[in-house]
């Protein structure tokens, strides 16, 4: 069984699998069913409350079809889904994520930053040993010099990567991208 609803009064209709036409329970129209990859709606054929010329089951089949207003509400409906597509991918990414932006342009941004200043530190603990520092100084020198450069070159290459929280983020932008280019061609459609 599919949902739908009539589209006379918008009233919910249940139709099952390879019904092509339905009677509204509430309003008596005459309705054909349309189903599309993402969606199932209906067209008015006849309105029991006017006057109508269709009477049986194949004059109803035989009616001249509106090709540009079909494939215009088709479009609308593949629209208002595809706009929750890219919400629900929004949604997604804010449970799994609340306090980060998805923005992987950011995330390298602020991984570089991490980087460059890591790799000063170091040099600059490294370059400290030439102040003439006591022995002690100089293996501290040494090690909190090691630490930040191994810190700063591993920021480097997690910020070009494309792997962990960068990679997700990525990958959302490319999905978002998709959706938004979907949500353009089917805008184009309905003009």
């Amino acid at each position: 069984m599919q949902q739908c609803n009539c589209n006379q009064c918008g009233t919910s209709i249940e139709v099952a699998d390879g019904i092509n036409f339905v009677t509204c329970r509430n309003c008596q129209t005459s309705l054909k069913i349309h189903r599309t990859e993402y969606v199932v709606y209906t067209e008015v054929v006849e309105n029991k409350q006017n006057d109508s010329k269709l009477n049986n089951y194949l004059d109803v089949q035989n009616l001249p079809q509106d090709t540009a207003k079909q494939e215009r509400e088709q479009a609308q409906a593949e629209l208002h889904l595809t706009y929750r597509k890219l919400d629900a991918l929004n949604d997604e990414w804010r449970t799994k994520y609340p306090r980060v932006s998805a923005n992987s342009t950011l995330m390298k941004q602020q991984n570089m930053g991490v980087a460059a200043i890591s790799i000063l530190a170091g040099v600059a603990c490294l370059l400290a040993i030439f102040v003439k520092p006591d022995k002690m100084e100089v293996s501290a020198l040494i090690l909190f010099g090691a630490v930040f450069l191994i810190i700063g070159v591993a920021s480097l290459i997690y910020a070009n990567s494309g792997s962990g929280l960068i990679g997700e983020s990525q990958a959302h932008e490319r999905k978002k991208a998709e959706i938004k280019k979907k949500i353009a061609e089917l805008e184009q459609k309905i003009q």
